[in-house]
C-alpha cells in the first residue's frame, strides 16, 4: 500500500474533486456507502509508530491520501517516492505542505534529542530522565524522574547500596 502504483491521473480526476486545503471528495459513487460529495479516505493508525493517516480505497486497492492529492495537485506521479509532510503533521494534506521526500524514508525524520546525560547511569526519555544501574550483566531499573540531577542522585544512592 505504501508505494502502490496510483491509477491514471484522468481516472483520479473523474473520481474526485479536491481543494488546496487538503480536501478530497468523491465525485462518483463507488459503492452503496459512498455518496457524491463525501470525504474520501478512512483514518488509519499505524500499530508500531502511532502515526495517523488517511487511506482511500479505489477498486479494492488502498492508497495513501497524501499520494493521491500530490498527484492531483501537481500532475506528477509520485511512483516509487515518498511524500513528505513539511510540517510533520500527517493529517495536513494542504498543497503547500506536501512534497516529494529527498530522504530514503521520510518517517525517519523526527525531532532528535540528545539522549546522553552528563551523569553516569542516567539516560533521557523525554520529558523525563531514566536511572538504571548494572549488577553484573543484569540491568536494574531505578525509575524515571523529572530532573536529570534527581535521577543521578538515585543512581548514586543505588551504587552505594550495591
Amino acid at each position: 500500500m505504501l508505494l502502490e502504483k496510483l491509477p491514471d491521473l484522468k481516472y483520479l480526476k473523474s473520481l474526485f474533486t479536491w481543494n488546496e486545503d487538503g480536501g478530497l471528495f468523491w465525485k462518483k459513487r463507488m459503492n452503496n456507502r459512498i455518496k457524491i460529495g463525501d470525504n474520501a479516505g478512512t483514518l488509519m493508525v499505524s500499530e508500531h509508530r502511532h502515526i495517523k493517516y488517511h487511506v482511500v480505497t479505489i477498486n479494492q486497492k488502498k492508497y495513501k491520501k497524501d499520494r493521491i492529492l500530490f498527484y492531483l495537485y501537481t500532475g506528477i506521479n509520485p511512483e516509487n517516492q515518498f511524500i513528505e509532510h513539511i510540517d510533520r503533521n500527517e493529517l495536513n494534506y494542504s498543497k503547500q505542505n506536501l512534497r516529494v521526500s529527498k530522504k530514503i524514508f521520510h518517517k525517519t525524520r523526527k525531532n532528535r534529542h540528545n539522549k546522553t546525560s552528563k551523569f553516569k547511569g542516567v539516560s533521557a526519555y523525554y520529558p523525563k530522565w531514566e536511572a538504571a544501574i548494572y549488577k553484573g550483566y543484569q540491568k536494574i531499573y531505578l525509575g524515571r524522574y523529572k530532573s536529570e540531577f534527581y535521577a543521578a542522585v538515585v543512581y548514586a544512592r543505588a551504587l552505594r547500596n550495591l
